[in-house]
């Protein structure tokens, strides 16, 4: 299903904009579950690997209830992140760490998340004179997913970008998706909803729900919403 909880059944994140927005050091703003010391390893890395470092913007889709959300979790708890990781991971042959957009939770399918990673194409065995040039992004694609066979996770599409953007602190917009089936009688909803849907067995107001609803649209300040910890620069959103 799409959660454990109806509010998160219907929750399909889809992330298809991205624009410009200032940090410090994106490598450093990273979500809890990315250690300091992984942080810096991977900063390290790219000072080392210097001019061959490319920055690739990875477009993935999966279905939740296959992982425990999309945040890297301990060792042994299956995420997006992690798996993602393990096929970059064995495809360059060292260790690799994916940063996001944004997480999902538990049960919670993708349509359009992206994350950012840097890699290095190392030269081959007896030809470390040469200079290497960046992965191909079609490469990439190719063969991440082909390491992520029957992972219920799928990288669509692969990007090559700057090195200062960020998949998080560049994001323009994301839409969420909710699907509700209602219904008053007592037919069985159809198995291809089963996972996808919330099944509402009462008649719903539509029309009182859209109303409703406008009270969302504008500018307003979304305090109450948010986490004790949230990192969000302001609590007023559009």
């Amino acid at each position: 299903c799409w959660g454990r909880r109806p509010a998160k059944v219907l929750v399909t994140e889809t992330q298809k904009h991205w624009g410009t927005r200032e940090t410090n050091d994106p490598h450093l703003s990273l979500s809890p579950s990315l250690s300091l010391a992984r942080a810096a390893a991977m900063t390290k890395r790219k000072g080392e690997e210097g001019l061959n470092m490319q920055r690739y913007l990875l477009v993935h889709e999966y279905v939740g209830q296959a992982f425990c959300g999309w945040q890297k979790q301990p060792k042994g708890i299956k995420t997006v992140q992690s798996v993602i990781e393990k096929a970059l991971s064995d495809f360059i042959g060292s260790e690799v760490i994916v940063l996001g957009s944004s997480r999902t939770d538990t049960g919670v399918h993708g349509l359009g998340n992206t994350c950012h990673v840097d890699l290095c194409r190392k030269p081959r065995e007896g030809k470390e004179e040469e200079a290497c040039a960046p992965y191909d992004a079609c490469d990439i694609k190719k063969a991440v997913n082909a390491r992520m066979c029957g992972e219920q996770v799928f990288i669509t599409k692969v990007l090559k970008v700057d090195a200062d953007f960020h998949a998080r602190f560049n994001a323009k917009g994301r839409t969420y998706f909710y699907r509700i089936a209602s219904s008053t009688s007592e037919r069985q909803l159809s198995l291809f909803h089963h996972g996808q849907t919330w099944n509402v067995r009462k008649k719903l107001d539509i029309n009182l729900m859209r109303e409703a609803a406008k009270a969302l649209v504008g500018t307003h300040d979304f305090s109450s919403f948010r986490a004790s910890g949230c990192q969000a620069l302001s609590p007023v959103k559009s």
